[in-house]
């Protein structure tokens, strides 16, 4: 029976149609004292529960309005201001805003103005530096704008004739009257110092550390003396003698080369005490002076450059340090070669392959089935199984004997019998090809002929279920004979499958009664190069693919 699910209810069902069972109305209601609702308060709640906040001097009403994923959104309808009847129109002094789904943004300008929020206070800040266009001062009078330190503003006109003259540092500029005459009656240095003249209205300019001062007439003139010292900045020299010369340090001054050189020539040193001069490279230096590859000719210029091309990049790590690298390819990429160049290149998945590539790795996986990990046996039968093989009746190996690992790593695949009529098996741990072989000895007990039969049977899968049969095409002929059967091949096996391992008699003239299947045997003397006791009644087998 098929029922409608609505996650808007506990329960998950639609409420019915009348009150008192998953009824939409009327809302429920709880009461809290002092807690507020959470979007983790989702269970057993319906949309339109009204959750009531008691707390003397802080009652609040809120209203599930929203369940979704077991997220709850609970609306505060008392106080207004929760997006639940509040105002939600706000005049400004240009334009009116509106609230959003209960929201008002409150933003500053972007430029002077920004705002703050904690809790349920906004704060509007005026930043410490703001950008005006123009500013009015109804207090303010003509004249300049002055700051006494602590950002005070006013404003002085000063009287007719005065000028606005620095007081130093800390201290606000004045107005000052000039001399009647137009005499200068002070000079300030880059140091902002004032200096006034003498007692005879002179104020001396004097020159220091390469600079000289001159007059005539009502004219300083301020030079700059020549060559100016290398401990004031300068080149201690007059001229600098060759064009595109390089500059060093001959112990008294900055001079150039002798000459700029030729190209492919580099600035050697003669040694201490002697100019150094552009030479061959190599002259002295130690330099290469030659690059070669495996194909092409000889690099000689005196600037070769390292171009990476193809797969191979390269970088400068240092004046000293050029380092050679593979450029990097996609994920999972290989370098291959076989073209005009080696390539970055993806590999293509065969049959039954899946590639997974990854930074720097590159998963390949068969889709088939695999062979299942070490697959492969070896069961003996350690002692005789007697009179289990009357005539044209199949024994399987370990119905009467246990069958004893000598070798198993199938992890379980092989059940060696229960020595009470269950026989011995090889269930596939995994779909595939399998090689599977026994051999079995049987004793014949009183009669004077008979074929030995071997067989191997597969059953499960209709597919790939089958008897596989073996015989010797001529009979034993006399009684109390030993003879050996075996039966081998290659076998297709559907996981599951189960294969037994039976041999049989088929009567050539008289009958006995039964027949033996011998196990480990104690050869003895007849035999020396053979280990006694030996096994003649085995099977075995592994995963081929």
């Amino acid at each position: 029976m098929s029922q409608i699910v609505n996650q808007n209810y506990p329960n998950g069902l639609n409420p019915l149609g009348y009150m008192g069972v998953s009824a939409a109305t009327p809302p429920q209601q709880t009461v809290q004292n002092t807690q507020a609702p959470t979007p983790t308060n989702s269970q057993n709640f319906t949309i339109g529960t009204q959750w009531v906040v008691t707390n003397s001097g802080s009652e609040q009403i809120w209203e599930l309005v929203n369940l979704n994923g077991g997220v709850a959104t609970w609306v505060q309808i008392y106080p207004a201001g929760g997006g639940g009847g509040g105002a939600s129109s706000f005049p400004t002094d240009s334009g009116t805003a509106n609230e959003v789904g209960g929201v008002l943004q409150i933003k500053g300008d972007g430029e002077n103005i920004s705002t703050e929020g904690s809790g349920n206070l906004v704060n509007v800040v005026l930043n410490d530096h703001i950008t005006v266009q123009n500013i009015t001062v109804e207090s303010m009078d003509f004249g300049a704008v002055l700051s006494d330190g602590s950002g005070n503003l006013t404003s002085s006109a000063g009287t007719v004739g005065q000028v606005l003259t620095s007081s130093g540092a800390s201290a606000a500029p004045v107005w000052k009257t000039l001399a009647g005459d137009g005499s200068v009656v002070g000079l300030e240095g880059d140091d902002d110092v004032v200096v006034s003249p003498n007692v005879d209205g002179i104020i001396f300019v004097t020159g220091n550390n390469g600079i000289t001062t001159s007059g005539v007439a009502n004219t300083m003139t301020v030079s700059l003396s020549v060559p100016v010292s290398i401990a004031h900045g300068g080149t201690n020299a007059t001229t600098m003698a060759t064009p595109d010369g390089v500059v060093y340090y001959d112990g008294t001054r900055l001079v150039t080369t002798a000459s700029a050189g030729t190209v492919g020539e580099v600035l050697t040193s003669n040694g201490p005490g002697m100019a150094p001069t552009f030479q061959p490279g190599g002259g002295g230096g130690g330099g290469i002076t030659t690059l070669t590859a495996n194909t092409g000719g000889s690099a000689t210029a005196a600037s070769i450059k390292l171009q990476g091309n193809n797969v191979i990049a390269t970088n400068v790590v240092s004046t000293s340090e050029v380092d050679f690298s593979l450029t990097n390819g996609t994920n999972g990429q290989v370098i291959i070669g076989g073209g005009a160049n080696p390539t970055w290149a993806s590999i293509t998945a065969g049959t039954n392959i899946t590639l997974t590539p990854g930074a720097n790795s590159l998963t390949i996986a068969s889709t088939g089935a695999a062979p299942a990990a070490g697959c492969a046996f070896l069961y003996y039968q350690p002692s005789i199984a007697t009179g289990v093989t009357p005539v044209n009746t199949i024994y399987y190996l370990g119905q009467k004997v246990i069958m004893t690992s000598q070798y198993d790593n199938t992890g379980g695949a092989v059940t060696p019998g229960d020595g009470a009529g269950t026989a011995a098996k090889f269930t596939a741990p995994a779909t595939g090809l399998y090689y599977l072989q026994f051999q079995a000895t049987l004793g014949e007990v009183g009669a004077t002929a008979f074929f030995p039969v071997a067989t191997i049977t597969i059953t499960g899968n209709v597919s790939t279920q089958n008897s596989y049969v073996n015989w010797n095409t001529g009979s034993i002929p006399t009684s109390n004979y030993r003879v050996n059967i075996q039966m081998s091949g290659m076998f297709p096996m559907t996981i599951g499958d189960v294969a037994v391992f039976g041999v049989s008699r088929i009567p050539g003239g008289a009958t006995g009664s039964s027949s033996d299947v011998w196990g480990t045997t104690p050869l003895g003397p007849t035999y020396p190069f053979l280990v006694s006791p030996s096994q003649v009644t085995y099977f075995s087998g592994f995963r081929v693919a």
